[in-house]
């Protein structure tokens, strides 16, 4: 069962990310983190990268596609499966997802846009992040989810595959919401496999 984390930035879905795959043995695949590493690296598309990243914008659907197609291209345990945090993104990147895997699931995490800012200004003081303490870089992320991933999470509304899931808590009690809606899956999906629906 191959699920994605989708929410505004600063959601919590990269703290929730790393203990869900940590608990239900998921390879976990964060483009923020995955773009941070091509961005490091000093290479041509890495300074790209940097530049698009440091204004708050989103790197192109071809750029993130391929990163993405790479890793999927890597050998996978026969019992794991993928979790996806920052991606898709894009309608365009959503429906080239589908074309790769079977989404099963899309978690979305739930919370206003306040709470949203208030989190990475916090982030951003404790991490030393330049870009998390810009509330302008903020106000244009925010403003890029809007335009762009707010479709997705439309998409997969209407495909009946988004379960939602009350952000503005604590990171414990997220967690613990997607835990229980990845059990209740999992055994639905298991009473499907053995014929019992």
């Amino acid at each position: 069962m191959n699920v994605i984390l989708l929410g505004k930035p600063g959601s919590g879905k990269g703290t929730a990310g790393i203990e869900i795959a940590k608990d239900f043995n998921f390879k976990l695949i964060s483009t923020g983190d995955l773009l941070r590493q091509e961005k490091s690296s000093g290479s041509t598309i890495g300074k790209q990268i940097e530049s698009i990243m440091d204004r708050g914008d989103l790197v192109s659907d071809d750029i993130i596609n391929d990163i993405i197609e790479q890793e999927l291209s890597k050998p996978l345990p026969i019992d794991m499966y993928y979790l996806f945090d920052g991606y898709p993104r894009t309608i365009s990147q959503a429906r080239r997802l589908d074309e790769m895997l079977n989404i099963s699931a899309v978690v979305y995490f739930d919370v206003d846009d306040a709470t949203i800012a208030e989190r990475i200004e916090q982030r951003g003081k404790k991490s030393g992040r330049e870009d998390d303490q810009d509330s302008d870089t903020t106000k244009c992320r925010l403003e890029n989810y809007y335009n762009d991933t707010q479709p997705v999470v439309d998409l997969y509304e209407n495909s009946d595959r988004l379960y939602k899931v009350d952000a503005s808590k604590s990171a414990i009690s997220v967690y613990l919401q997607i835990k229980q809606l990845i059990n209740k899956l999992n055994k639905e999906e298991e009473e499907e496999d053995n014929g019992i629906y």
